[in-house]
Parts: C-alpha cells; sequence; structure tokens
C-alpha cells in the first residue's frame, strides 16, 4: 500500500511542477473589467504557454480625455530592449512611447496595479 501512495505523491507533484504560471491577460481598450483592477469574477486567469515568462502589467500614461490604457500579459522575459524585468514596477520609454510595466511571478499577481 505505501507503494501505491507513494506513486500517487509523485504524480501529484508532477503536476504542480508541470503547471505553468497563470496570468490575467486583457486589456482596458477591449474589456472594461480590465482597468486598474481586473473584475476577477469576469476574468480568469489564463495558463502562460512559455516557461520563462512573468506575469506583466503594462500602464499607459493617460490621454487627453484622461483614460488610462492597462493592459495584462503573459510576458516573455527579454521582449523589450533595455527593460529592468525584475518584479516590481519600472518605466520604460521607446522612441516617442512611455509606460509603466510591473513583474511579478506568482499566479494571478497582475490582477492589481
Amino acid at each position: 500500500m505505501n507503494d501505491i501512495l507513494r506513486k500517487i505523491c509523485i504524480f501529484c507533484a508532477a503536476l504542480v511542477v508541470a503547471s505553468g504560471l497563470q496570468c490575467y491577460v486583457c486589456d482596458s481598450a477591449g474589456s472594461e473589467f480590465c482597468g486598474a483592477n481586473v473584475n476577477t469574477e469576469r476574468i480568469k486567469p489564463v495558463e502562460c504557454d512559455d516557461e520563462n515568462v512573468k506575469c506583466g502589467t503594462q500602464i499607459q500614461d493617460p490621454a487627453e480625455d484622461g483614460w488610462v490604457g492597462v493592459m495584462r500579459v503573459c510576458y516573455p522575459l527579454g521582449s523589450l530592449p533595455r527593460m529592468n524585468e525584475t518584479n516590481g514596477c519600472h518605466q520604460w520609454s521607446n522612441n516617442n512611447f512611455t509606460a509603466r510595466f510591473c513583474f511579478c511571478e506568482t499566479d494571478g499577481c497582475n490582477s492589481k496595479i
């Protein structure tokens, strides 16, 4: 009986290790439920396809009408040149585009700004 129990424990541990990071993936332009805070009743985190990712949130500067663009993604590390990809929020600029990017690496951690 102990052998069966041991095999079940190993199988369950393998499932936990094999499952990828889960992040919220949405943007405020396409969904009213993806603003400063995600409406977690309407939007659920998705499993990221790649292992070399962090959950990311991009916050654009307010537009003239006050609208603030928010995008949440499974961010592939190394995607943006000169980006500080450590956990936390960092300002990033490229040509005429400036945004704040926030990174984290636990399931669903990008639900808030």
